[in-house]
């Protein structure tokens, strides 16, 4: 199954989902129970998962109707400059053009604190501003709205945890009133929206992106799918069996970088090298990131084989490194069509090809070779005609006239959503089958929320051609 047909399918969606502002994250607390504090639209990874809170369960959130609307609302707001908020977390991972959206609002008769601004936070960074966020809260739900506040870039399709905090930034009002405990704050109408961008079609099946800059090097994978974090890179000198130790080299192309020397007999003997699986996955491609210090080697030549066989020239894998990170950069080069969907392990290599040195006559045994950004990308073979995941079968996707889902568990409720967030139909199939008619729907994105015989809720994007 080659790139055109998978690259039909890709561009099928991507003109549905490009063009849509989808909810990663929603809460519109459609009851006053502890459970609607949990997003009720959203991602797959987010809906009845990410969760509203406070910085410490001391202060607790109660769910109330206000103004016929169910609104979060919490108190003891006292003493609380920079120090208290609402927060979120959630999964972003392929989103882009990050949004957020709320509605905020203090009372007159018990008012809580009146200045807010919006903060982000990635794991293990610290909290962040973000721009133009600075609300003034009024005695009205008008005053303090956040219209699609954009996240900054860092943000888009970040692997990790994203938190977002609404934080009160005074300790007073702007009449110069103190706030005090029983001073009440309110949130609703919640919507962390962004651009879905589908690249599990095409995910990163292993790759390093040296983090570090000095200390212990650790050879292990920072990306990839889980049957390849297990593989390491390495370095071999003469045959497959020397192995030279890599050390961290400082600043690489963006943080830190692998780095080795020894290369003065290395013309055709000495590389680096990657193992991976790539079982399942077809149109396989390599990027990567060198150069050398100056007295390094200058040539090296990308190369592959597949299990014990023998190593073969990848075409147009020549490579000329320079002192910097502008001539020795590989950019998503196809492997051969052997690589594709193998049952047996695919090794690729950097072999220095000659012994020419960078901005020097001959190879300096002090001079280091620097590696760095090493991706290998591919296409899921198991996308292509029905999702099955959490015990779940839901196909044909993209769907036309029907869609058919199939569970393990008996199914209660079904209901359909689209990207804003309107119901649009509800079954209850009393059944562990259940063929949905879509004729009605408009082509698009939409989410089913499927409720088991157990009570328990799940979420499942389709597409409706």
């Amino acid at each position: 199954m080659k790139r055109f047909f998978l690259f039909s399918i890709f561009l099928g969606l991507s003109t549905l989902l490009f063009a849509q502002n989808d909810t990663i994250a929603g809460w519109t607390f459609p009851d006053l129970e502890e459970s609607s504090l949990l997003a009720n639209f959203g991602a797959d990874e987010n809906i009845q998962t990410a969760k509203l809170k406070t910085e410490s369960s001391e202060r607790p959130i109660k769910l109330m109707e206000f103004d016929e609307h169910n609104v979060a609302s919490s108190d003891h707001w006292q003493n609380i400059a920079n120090l208290k908020f609402w927060k979120i977390s959630l999964d972003v991972s392929n989103y882009t053009n990050i949004t957020v959206s709320s509605n905020q609002r203090s009372t007159s008769t018990l008012p809580g604190p009146e200045f807010f601004k919006l903060q982000y936070k990635l794991e293990n960074n610290p909290w962040t501003d973000i721009d133009n966020s600075t609300l003034q809260l009024a005695d009205n739900w008008e005053a303090a709205n956040y219209d699609g506040i954009l996240l900054p870039e860092e943000c888009d399709n970040y692997q990790g945890t994203l938190e977002v905090r609404w934080i009160a930034t005074s300790d007073t009002l702007s009449n110069g009133i103190s706030v005090e405990a029983n001073g009440v704050s309110y949130i609703k109408n919640i919507f962390i929206k962004g651009e879905y961008t589908p690249l599990n079609l095409n995910p990163v099946l292993v790759g390093w992106e040296f983090g570090e800059l000095w200390g212990s090097f650790d050879p292990t994978p920072s990306h990839g799918i889980t049957s390849n974090l297990g593989h390491t890179i390495k370095v071999y000198k003469e045959n497959e069996t020397d192995t030279s130790a890599i050390s961290y080299g400082g600043v690489g192309y963006t943080n830190g970088c692998a780095s080795i020397s020894g290369w003065e007999q290395g013309e055709n003997k000495m590389f680096w090298m990657i193992q991976l699986s790539t079982k399942d996955y077809v149109d396989i491609e390599l990027s990567s990131r060198q150069r050398s210090e100056e007295g390094g080697p200058a040539s090296f030549e990308l190369q592959y084989k597949i299990g014990d066989a023998e190593w073969k020239a990848i075409d147009n894998g020549s490579i000329a490194l320079d002192s910097e990170w502008e001539t020795g950069n590989t950019d998503r080069l196809t492997l051969p069509e052997e690589c594709e969907d193998s049952d047996q392990l695919i090794s690729i290599r950097w072999i220095m090809n000659s012994s020419d040195a960078v901005e020097a006559s001959s190879i300096d045994p002090e001079a280091a070779s620097i590696i760095d950004e090493i991706f290998v990308y591919g296409y899921s073979t198991t996308n292509e005609n029905e999702f099955i995941k959490n015990e779940m079968k839901l196909y044909p996707v993209p769907c036309q006239t029907y869609l058919q889902l199939n569970t393990v568990k008996e199914m209660t409720t079904v209901r359909i959503f689209n990207l804003s967030g309107q119901l649009l139909d509800i079954l209850n199939p009393s059944s562990s089958q259940v063929r949905i008619n879509t004729t009605k729907l408009n082509p698009g994105i939409f989410i089913l929320q499927i409720e088991n015989q157990d009570g328990q809720l799940t979420s499942k994007r389709f597409i409706k051609n």
